[in-house]
């Protein structure tokens, strides 16, 4: 026979509730992803940011320019200027994982020295992501085909329309390189 929930239940339950971690007092997983514009960051990454922040994880996307904080915002995710942050322990530790657009991992010193400065700090997760990889056929890593949660999509696609960008193919997928 089922017992109602009264009041003194409730004090033993809930007593304790300083001793177990709380949404507040937990340390939120951080993921720190690189792009030239968050048109691409959102495009080409914006549902597998969703599900991050979904995941109660802190999402900080990095470009350079002019930044309308609205399409990031829909994915739950933090714009950041690439000129006025850096990634480094003089600006708090490291993030749990790293993610920076291929083509400028390809093409720019600094994002490479970034990826490898993270790995030697033990950074958990060290990726790439753009439309399609690998481009560079000398990386030897794992491609993931991530697939995207249903609620990803449907953000996704609002974060793409605020940002007056073509939507492109959507297979409900998105592609990650793992370094």
């Amino acid at each position: 026979m089922a017992r109602p929930f009264g009041s003194a239940e409730r004090g033993v339950l809930w007593g304790r509730c300083a001793e177990r971690p709380t949404l507040r007092n937990t340390v939120r997983r951080r993921l720190v992803v690189v792009g030239p514009t968050q048109a691409e960051a959102v495009r080409f990454a914006g549902g597998w940011l969703f599900d991050r922040a979904l995941a109660r994880w802190d999402v900080r996307v990095l470009t350079t320019g002019r930044i309308d904080p609205r399409p990031l915002q829909i994915l739950g995710a933090r714009p950041m200027d690439v000129l006025s942050e850096r990634v480094s322990p003089e600006r708090g530790p490291w993030p749990q994982a790293i993610a920076i657009w291929a083509e400028l991992y390809d093409s720019d010193d600094r994002a490479r020295q970034l990826m490898q400065e993270a790995m030697e700090n033990g950074v958990e997760h060290c990726m790439l992501w753009a439309d399609t990889l690998p481009l560079d056929s000398r990386r030897q890593a794992v491609v993931e085909r991530y697939r995207l949660s249903a609620a990803a999509r449907a953000f996704k696609a609002q974060a793409v329309a605020a940002i007056s960008a073509p939507a492109g193919e959507n297979d409900g997928t998105e592609t990650l390189q793992h370094i």
